[in-house]
């Protein structure tokens, strides 16, 4: 396991992160999208207090798109609850 630190962060790869709000998944490379701009096009801005400049994250359409591409049980229960979500929202 790599020390998270900003010269391995430079090296690239995915992370897991364990932070008091829970799992975050740090992604620098994604299978089956094409590039940044793309993902950035349909990314979302928390209203987050206490941020200058608060972090994007990838859109539900986006991430619902990306989980199949991981393969992972899990993700595949996730697709299921986001498009629960989704739909609840409409």
């Amino acid at each position: 396991m790599l020390e998270l630190s900003l010269e391995n962060l430079a090296r690239g790869g995915n992370w897991l992160l364990r932070t008091r709000f829970g799992r975050l998944d740090v992604m620098q490379s994604i299978e089956g999208m094409h590039s940044y701009e793309q993902l950035r096009d349909g990314a979302v801005m928390p209203d987050l207090p206490g941020f200058d400049s608060p972090p994007l994250f990838a859109g539900l359409d986006d991430l619902i798109a990306l989980k199949p591409a991981a393969g992972r049980d899990q993700d595949l229960a996730d697709i299921a609850e986001l498009e629960r979500r989704r739909q609840a929202s409409s």
